[in-house]
């Protein structure tokens, strides 16, 4: 039970963090924008993967993202107020910051694809 808080607490504060706290400072857009099923699967995963290091800004141009970036930098620093001294050596907290970076990015296939996935049970059931 404690595990699954603390992965609760990660998920929270880089949330938090990613989509509020920089991107608000930065003047970044967190959403993300769909392709859409005009163009290929493999663009529009590979979009939905890029998105974990490109992001627009307010403005509409694209840039590194540095919401992500330092969102996820900041998560993994407040978890060691809440991990056990053994998960708090830079080892791991450098595992937990790059999976935790990638996700961001992998979790956008599921706006990318979900509409489509979701129709194609409606047409068939």
């Amino acid at each position: 039970m404690q595990r699954f808080g603390a992965a609760e607490a990660d998920l929270a504060s880089q949330n938090f963090f990613s989509d509020f706290v920089v991107a608000s400072a930065l003047h970044e857009d967190p959403r993300y924008f769909r392709k859409g099923p005009r163009y290929g699967i493999w663009t529009r995963a590979g979009y939905a993967i890029s998105r974990m290091v490109v992001i627009r800004t307010d403005s509409g141009r694209e840039t590194f993202n540095w919401s992500n970036f330092l969102g996820t930098a900041m998560s993994a620093g407040l978890s060691n107020a809440y991990y056990p001294p053994r998960s708090r050596t830079g080892g791991v907290i450098a595992t937990h910051f790059g999976v935790s970076f990638a996700a961001a990015g992998l979790s956008n296939l599921l706006p990318e694809f979900w509409p489509d996935i979701r129709e194609h049970f409606r047409r068939h059931h």
